[in-house]
């Protein structure tokens, strides 16, 4: 089966409904509080540890480097999964943007597959370490059309108005101020300013015909996120999900409500 076709099947199926996966949430709750107590005893020094250094991390034919206070795809899957999700989308001479962009690894992979990426973060290390990959991977790029272009922004507040093809979004989930620049990975502001940003402005980005992704956990306040997208006439439709460890991933498809 193509790739175009398989695509076509994945975008076009609704596996929950936000009202189902906000009441799975709410009923999972006890349990998974326990669960993630339990695992950061665990998995949390090791994570610290493992991540005060430069690494590597391997995708496909993607050999990615990671600085120290960089999101890492080894230990938190949601890019990994994404990945994933993305291997059945086409890339090729599509106009792609990646908000957030941490170690740049999800921009060189739609790149190498032929894209024409804008790779955007707010956090200066985080634009140092997508340069040291687009570079790593120059010749995959050059062979394959893709090209990544390093932007910094804040959502799209320094971004060039423009339209892409596909926005893909790993964003920070959990409610509260960013105290540093490494905190801006996981905090989206005390009234989820992330959010409020992204669905009040990515209208602006998109023309019909373009795809929307964002990557969440149940482990953050989904009904609150939802609730902001759909006051901004934007509707959060799951088709994709997996389990891991404490926590269920969702990847969501943007579509409008109007």
């Amino acid at each position: 089966m193509k790739k175009a076709v398989i695509s076509d099947m994945l975008l076009n199926q609704e596996i929950f409904s936000m009202e189902q996966i906000i009441r799975r949430q709410k009923l999972n709750s006890p349990i998974r509080s326990i669960e993630k107590k339990i695992l950061h005893t665990f998995y949390r020094p090791i994570v610290s540890w493992y991540t005060g250094r430069e690494t590597t991390y391997k995708y496909q034919n993607i050999n990615a480097r990671v600085l120290p206070g960089i999101f890492h795809p080894r230990f938190f899957y949601s890019t990994r999964f994404l990945l994933d999700f993305l291997e059945f989308v086409n890339f090729s001479k599509k106009k792609v943007l990646e908000l957030g962009a941490g170690s740049g690894l999800i921009s060189v992979f739609a790149a190498v597959e032929g894209a024409q990426v804008t790779a955007t973060d707010i956090n200066p290390l985080a634009l140092q370490n997508i340069a040291l990959n687009v570079k790593a991977h120059a010749a995959q790029l050059e062979a394959s059309g893709g090209s990544v272009l390093i932007q910094p922004s804040d959502v799209f507040n320094q971004l060039p108005l423009q339209k892409f093809d596909i926005i893909l979004v790993n964003p920070p989930i959990y409610k509260g101020e960013p105290k540093n620049d490494k905190q801006r990975s996981w905090y989206s502001g005390e009234s989820f300013e992330f959010f409020q940003k992204l669905f009040k402005d990515c209208g602006e980005y998109m023309n019909e015909l373009s795809d929307m992704f964002v990557i969440l956990s149940d482990d953050c306040d989904l009904k609150s996120i939802n609730a902001i997208a759909l006051e901004n006439k934007w509707r959060m439709q799951a088709v994709s999900s997996k389990n891991f460890l404490a926590e269920n991933l969702y990847i969501f498809k943007i579509v409008s409500s109007k």
